[in-house]
């Protein structure tokens, strides 16, 4: 086993890791990554944003680049990269046909020892439509990478569009902190006047992956971040360099099987758990 993959970095850790590279990056036009022999999804994605957004290159191991090289314009022409044990894509939103092929490259990824084609297909298919729906993104990056020695796959979707509290505030939705409006968002709240849409298409799967695959969750978005087990809730500020100018969907998924079914229709997400601030 690889040394650095012994003790996993957890969700929020991954997520730090991006927010102090972010932080420690010079006015200069290459991000120096030269430290870092690996980076979990939910670091390398809104890194990849970042430089795309900057307009910036980078310097990086080798096994760093093996990801980047086959995604970002700057490096390469195509924007799709895959192996047998990850996918990882570009998209923009003029790209609906692409996006939605997407779903069916990254199940592929997916066997019944992991959720089951099922359980991926509705967690992508969700995500897709909610960066097409309600993030008003320019840029989305898209990873799934499987890690069998470590026992779990982790997911990740990364967008750089209005966030969900921007995205509650333009429809009115009350609020006290960036985190409440994510709890609200994985609570099934709807921006939708029907209250039938989807809203931001997360909270059946915390329900499926949490629950049902006793897997995690953490998404951050603007000032807020909310991480969930089976047990528990934790809510964090993150101002200052934590801040996100988008929106962070990470899943990381224990190996099991699950039948979505009886999971679609529940509205008790969070009900019972224990939260607490960070």
């Amino acid at each position: 086993m690889i040394p650095f993959m012994i003790n996993p970095l957890s969700l929020f850790n991954c997520f730090s890791q991006y927010c102090s590279i972010k932080s420690s990056h010079d006015s200069s036009s290459t991000l120096d990554l030269m430290n870092y022999e690996f980076f979990y999804p939910t670091t390398l994605l809104p890194i990849m944003g970042y430089m795309a957004e900057e307009k910036i290159s980078a310097m990086m191991m080798p096994q760093v680049r093996g990801y980047m090289s086959a995604i970002l314009p700057d490096l390469a022409n195509k924007d799709y990269v895959s192996s047998k044990s990850y996918a990882l894509r570009q998209l923009t939103p003029d790209q609906p046909k692409l996006m939605h092929k997407t779903t069916d490259e990254i199940i592929d990824l997916a066997d019944t020892s992991y959720g089951g084609k099922e359980a991926f297909f509705y967690l992508f298919n969700e995500l897709i439509n909610n960066i097409e729906e309600h993030s008003n993104s320019t840029r989305a990056f898209i990873m799934a990478q499987k890690y069998k020695k470590l026992g779990f796959t982790e997911t990740c979707v990364f967008d750089n569009g209005i966030t969900i509290p921007t995205c509650f505030e333009n429809h009115g939705i009350e609020f006290s902190t960036d985190s409440e409006a994510i709890e609200k968002a994985m609570n099934g709240k709807s921006t939708k006047k029907d209250q039938k849409g989807r809203g931001w298409g997360i909270n059946t799967n915390v329900q499926i992956f949490t629950e049902g695959l006793n897997g995690e969750i953490f998404i951050a978005s603007r000032n807020g971040a909310v991480y969930l087990n089976k047990d528990k809730i934790e809510r964090y500020r993150s101002t200052g360099i934590y801040h996100l100018d988008g929106t962070l969907v990470s899943l990381r998924i224990p190996k099991g099987y699950i039948n979505v079914t009886k999971y679609l229709e529940r509205k008790d997400i969070l009900r019972d758990k224990n939260a607490k601030d960070v």
